[in-house]
């Protein structure tokens, strides 16, 4: 793996599981988050049904976004995690 410098903060690649479905992504490290968002399109692909999720709200860049909550695996290179996941509508 090698460290890209032009990309802001910290960035590890990992596979996102769900059912039979993977998707390999990289995703932004936010330590002071409790949850973690990915795009629609991430969980379109995944076969997730988005709004059948559990609905909340999160505060992003200013403004207040509503995300719905999935249970999926974040698998990396050193660690394998089940996240209750959001997913941005």
């Amino acid at each position: 793996m090698e460290y890209d410098t032009k990309v802001a903060g910290v960035v590890l690649p990992v596979m996102i599981l769900s059912g039979d479905h993977a998707e390999a992504v990289n995703a932004a490290v936010d330590t002071g988050s409790t949850l973690c968002v990915f795009q629609r399109e991430i969980a379109e692909r995944l076969g997730i049904l988005i709004e059948e999720g559990i609905e909340d709200h999160v505060s992003a860049m200013g403004t207040i976004i509503k995300v719905y909550g999935h249970e999926v695996t974040l698998t990396g290179i050193y660690t394998c995690l089940t996240v209750r996941n959001n997913l941005g509508q």
